[in-house]
């Protein structure tokens, strides 16, 4: 009995290991492309305000967390391309079977099989003459890399026509075409995903430095050390202590970009592409309060162009309101 245990539980132990190693494997390269689009959103994001998220301290989970916005929307379209592929793929299986239209299927696949190699030719065509291309604006979309995966996902469409109608052992080269044709479609996927983050990080960063001035939660900070911030954007008050105590420093007109436990960065209430500052205090160096009011909201309803107003932000006279 002793010697039989240990047979009959490695085919258990290996089934399970093969299990767990099928579901491990995707979900690392799930983890892996969850961090990097997070990575890409988010350096582009704090780019837009001139600072670089590396300095910040982000964890894998931070940006894996940040990549929710991203991929929210890719996902919702492939789920649904993937529910239109089955129903299409239903729907053709049907007609071969039963006889109905062979010959436009098989000219389907042959001509989607032709007009995905024209269309990963000028992919390429692309990729490596970028610069003549984009001197034709009216032509670089032809030139893109979404013709590129349109291309290859066409190749693996007329494939699979051809194969549906005319069956037989597929060839070796037929199935290294197939291959390449495949890793063509994910490599162009994932160019297009890269762009959209980048795309998207800057509207959201656009977006958040437009509703910098209006925001009705304001920062301010108290600290013993004077800061070196710029005249104009950030108000400096000193803040007299009991005597045989030192004095702090008050410093107001800053907002919350980033809120950390360890760390905020905070940016000037009148922040601006061409004229704005940002400054990062770590947490147990300054006391940080958060004020919010619907006061500043009417302010700046009254005031929406910062650069027409003297004074920095609007907590310095909503008191006056």
């Amino acid at each position: 009995m002793d010697d039989v245990e240990p047979e009959a539980t490695r085919p258990t132990f290996h089934r399970w290991m093969g299990i767990l190693g099928v579901v491990a494997a995707p979900t690392t390269i799930i983890t892996g492309l969850c961090y990097y689009f997070g990575y890409v959103y988010t350096r582009k994001r704090l780019g837009y305000f001139g600072i670089d998220c590396d300095a910040i301290g982000f964890t894998s989970s931070d940006y894996v967390v940040h990549s929710v916005s991203v991929l929210y929307l890719p996902l919702l379209l492939l789920l649904t391309g993937w529910f239109a592929a089955l129903w299409i793929s239903a729907y053709t299986h049907r007609l071969i079977e039963s006889g109905r239209r062979t010959d436009l299927v098989r000219t389907a696949g042959r001509s989607g099989l032709a007009l995905g190699i024209v269309l990963i030719a000028t992919g390429v065509i692309g990729v490596v003459l970028p610069g003549p291309i984009s001197e034709l604006p009216f032509m670089r979309w032809a030139f893109s890399p979404f013709t590129l995966g349109v291309g290859g996902l066409l190749v693996v469409v007329g494939y699979w026509l051809s194969a549906a109608t005319e069956p037989s052992e597929p060839k070796t080269e037929t199935r290294i075409g197939q291959i390449l044709a495949i890793a063509v479609s994910l490599a162009a996927a994932f160019n297009l995903m890269n762009s959209f983050a980048t795309s998207l990080a800057e509207d959201h960063a656009t977006s958040l430095a437009h509703d910098i001035w209006s925001r009705q939660s304001v920062v301010t900070i108290v600290s013993k050390d004077r800061l070196d911030v710029p005249i104009g954007l950030v108000a400096e008050t000193l803040v007299e202590a009991q005597p045989g105590s030192p004095n702090t420093y008050r410093y107001q007109c800053l907002r919350t970009l980033v809120a950390r436990k360890d760390l905020w960065v905070l940016v000037s209430a009148k922040w601006s592409p061409g004229n704005g500052f940002v400054l990062i205090v770590p947490a147990n160096s300054a006391v940080v309060s958060v004020t919010r009011s619907t006061k500043f909201t009417e302010i700046t309803d009254a005031y929406p162009d910062p650069d027409k107003v003297s004074w920095e932000c609007p907590e310095r006279v909503w008191a006056q309101w």
